[in-house]
């Protein structure tokens, strides 16, 4: 999966480097060896008769773990290809379409559906079974991962500041370069549709994804990562709904190497 990366504002960078190079100086412990989270997405939409089940299989999840006892990580992205199809679904981009068709290549699928799920970037199956699902991400939690904190740091109602840190990077990434995505969630959105192949149905959705962004590439050579991030918030969204949830994913073979999520809620 290769999104094409912006440049970094210096501040950035800059951040990056000194906080990277300071842990180094440290040292850092190696991966744990329990069960480690799973981050399962779902592409769907609200114009897709199909999804619903699915939708309501991703609020069971969020928030679950697996029989190993793993922390299960959800993203809800709403695709927009039904949207010209009577319903336009508020909630769909077309970057969420393309981050499934970048999944489609890399999985080998000869196309994209809804309801599509992908556990920790590997596994791809229909989202709303619930026996496929759940074997998925127990098999997913016994795979080792670097760990993943998120630090929420000052902020207000315009953005959230947010550290990441990574240990163990040079263990779990062993398939090349690592990218570090920031995700920005909301719990309990709902939506009564009055068109489409969901007319007069109200439906209700978990951990919808409203941003995703790409922060950085990692050198799998380096076993400690960390920065402080400054994550616009649209006013629009209902800040004790919101989540942020980090994850590490392997540039070429599109595997989760890392994850965490926490609530931008402030105390």
């Amino acid at each position: 999966m290769r999104p094409t990366l912006p440049p970094l504002p210096r501040s950035l960078a800059l951040l990056f480097g000194l906080a990277a190079t300071a842990m180094a100086a440290h040292g850092s412990p190696s991966p744990g060896t329990g069960p480690a989270p799973v981050l399962v997405e779902l592409f769907t939409s609200e114009g897709c008769s199909n999804c619903p089940p699915a939708d309501a299989l991703l609020a069971e999840l969020e928030g679950a773990h697996a029989a190993s006892g793993a922390e299960v990580i959800v993203v809800g992205e709403h695709v927009d290809y039904w949207d010209r199809l009577g319903w336009a679904d508020p909630y769909s981009s077309p970057s969420f379409t393309r981050r499934q068709e970048d999944y489609a290549a890399a999985l080998r699928q000869p196309t994209v559906y809804t309801p599509q799920v992908v556990v920790d970037g590997t596994y791809e199956g229909v989202g709303s079974d619930r026996n496929q699902v759940w074997k998925a991400i127990t098999a997913a939690s016994a795979r080792p991962k670097a760990r993943m904190s998120l630090t929420r740091l000052q902020d207000d109602h315009q953005e959230a500041s947010l550290q990441v840190r990574i240990d163990g990077l040079r263990s779990a990434a062993g398939d090349g370069p690592a990218v570090l995505y920031l995700a920005i969630t909301e719990d309990g959105l709902q939506s009564r549709v009055t068109r489409g192949a969901n007319a007069g149905r109200v439906l209700i959705h978990a951990a919808v994804l409203r941003r995703l962004t790409r922060i950085a590439v990692l050198d799998p050579g380096k076993d400690t990562f960390a920065a402080t991030v400054q994550v616009p918030l649209d006013p629009v969204w209902k800040r004790q709904s919101l989540r942020a949830v980090g994850f590490l994913q392997g540039e070429r073979s599109g595997r989760i190497l890392g994850a965490v999520s926490g609530p931008l809620n402030p105390d």
